[in-house]
């Protein structure tokens, strides 16, 4: 006897038919959400993050009544093989206790962020690759000092001044710095891998508010939700269409459509839609446009909610 817990297939769920028909045509598209972010810098403290997601989960259709109550009841269901080859994946739900979240974790990953975004101070400076080394110095000696940060500059100034001056006579000056610079680099380099993986990251519980019904439903455990989500970091304004902002700061919006999460035939699974007239007017939608999906297939995938 086969018993599962979870489905075979991805669901995502929206209270708007017109979105069911914009999937069809263009793909998922990932927009800007906002929630709390679990690694918080500053203890007993709600921070929130910003990531472009489209969601999913798992949750097998005889049990999903309360989801589609927040979420909506119109649906659409894609193989979880679709999801892989796109690098959708599972939430990790986490609580205030959970291993790789120790405040030790959390001040290295406040370290990183910090040597970085003080590099932009210098960085149309002369020198800048000096100045460079002489910061990753700096930035790991504060990490242990915790002490006045001008002392410290002013230390690893003098320091590196010196040392740079007893290297020049063996050529070993320009090796000492190319060694900082890729010690840095790998730094980088594992900040950005860490970095991706944090809006994957979610909170155990949380008070939340349901999109469709707009209730807030205190201390939820949203690990019940069994998230997939897809996410895409971007740093260039050329990738968003910005739908609100405040003194710059993007409050809502979306990634242009290049960015969208397409499917074919074989990965759509079902079509789930509140009623039979609105069956007649997808059918009537998929004659008048242009979609990657053959008509006959896609209809033959419609069930109506009961």
């Amino acid at each position: 006897m086969k018993t599962r817990l979870s489905s075979d297939y991805l669901y995502h769920f929206t209270s708007d038919f017109e979105t069911i028909k914009l999937i069809l045509q263009n793909g998922f598209r990932h927009s800007l959400i906002s929630e709390s972010r679990p690694n918080s810098p500053i203890v007993d403290r709600t921070f929130m993050q910003q990531n472009f997601l489209v969601c999913f989960c798992d949750i097998k259709p005889d049990e999903n009544a309360f989801h589609r109550q927040c979420y909506g009841s119109f649906a659409l269901a894609l193989t979880k093989h679709w999801g892989m080859r796109n690098k959708i994946s599972p939430v990790r739900y986490v609580h205030f206790n959970s291993c790789g979240l120790e405040q030790q974790y959390i001040d290295l990953r406040n370290f990183t962020i910090g040597l970085f975004k003080s590099e932009h101070n210098f960085k149309k400076e002369a020198e800048f690759e000096e100045k460079i080394i002489k910061n990753v110095i700096a930035w790991s000696f504060w990490m242990d000092l915790r002490g006045n940060t001008n002392l410290v500059e002013e230390k690893i100034n003098q320091e590196y001044k010196e040392l740079i001056e007893l290297l020049k006579p063996t050529n070993k000056d320009k090796f000492f710095n190319e060694t900082i610079l890729k010690f840095r680099q790998r730094i980088a380099e594992l900040h950005h891998s860490l970095e991706i993986g944090d809006p994957f990251l979610r909170n155990y519980r949380e008070d939340f508010t349901c999109p469709n019904s707009g209730e807030t439903i205190k201390d939820k455990v949203l690990y019940d939700e069994r998230e997939w989500r897809s996410c895409i970091t971007t740093h260039s304004p050329e990738d968003v269409v910005v739908c609100e902002s405040d003194n710059g700061i993007t409050m809502k919006g979306f990634l242009k459509e290049n960015h969208n999460l397409v499917f074919i035939d074989e990965d759509l699974i079902e079509i789930r839609l509140d009623r039979a007239e609105s069956k007649n007017k997808l059918y009537r939608f998929l004659e008048e446009n242009n979609t990657n999906l053959d008509i006959d297939l896609t209809m033959d995938k419609v069930k109506i909610n009961q």
